[in-house]
């Protein structure tokens, strides 16, 4: 479980000192409006929250890869979340981001989203990775064409209409 650093960014896996930050990125509903399950009512916060950070530190410890603490390294302050985990409902390696509001528009979630499929393809020899969003939600398909994912099919999951993007390792670019 290493680090990686972009220009902006430093990916680390989460620790429990991550706990208050992240229930904080969960307490937004605009930032969890586009998650699998949607925005959470801010009673249950700290309970997702506590079972996403345990879903992340296991996927570490099993596979030697997941998602990572997103940190801005201008400040030092935890903004998100961006990784590779196996999604058990595709079974398949998806990529999965979330950042606070105040860092969106700033190109953020494709540095890290970028670094992460690096890591996937050329650390841990991943072949394949799928990104799974909501056809309505645009910010996020355009992240997901910047990275070069192609459109691979249109599917129903967690009961929603989604639409399910795949990248190879033969077809990643770096830039």
């Amino acid at each position: 479980m290493r680090a990686i650093e972009t220009p902006r960014l430093r990916l680390r896996p989460f620790t429990p000192a991550d706990t208050e930050d992240h229930r904080r990125l969960y307490a937004d509903p605009e930032v969890t409006r586009f998650l699998g399950r949607g925005p959470t009512a801010p009673g249950e916060v700290p309970a997702r929250s506590a079972r996403v950070l345990a879903e992340f530190v296991a996927h570490w410890s099993e596979r030697g890869f997941g998602p990572w603490a997103v940190i801005d390294r201008a400040s030092g302050q935890l903004i998100g979340q961006c990784g590779l985990r196996h999604w058990p409902v595709i079974d398949d390696i998806e990529l999965l981001y979330a950042v606070a509001r105040p860092y969106w528009g700033r190109g953020l979630v494709t540095e890290a989203a970028r670094a992460a499929l690096a890591h996937g393809f050329r650390e841990v020899g991943l072949r394949r990775v799928v990104a799974v969003t909501w056809p309505d939600h645009a910010a996020s398909r355009a992240v997901i064409a910047r990275l070069g994912m192609r459109l691979e099919s249109e599917v129903v999951l967690l009961d929603r209409p989604a639409v399910l993007y795949a990248l190879t390792a033969a077809d990643f670019g770096d830039g």
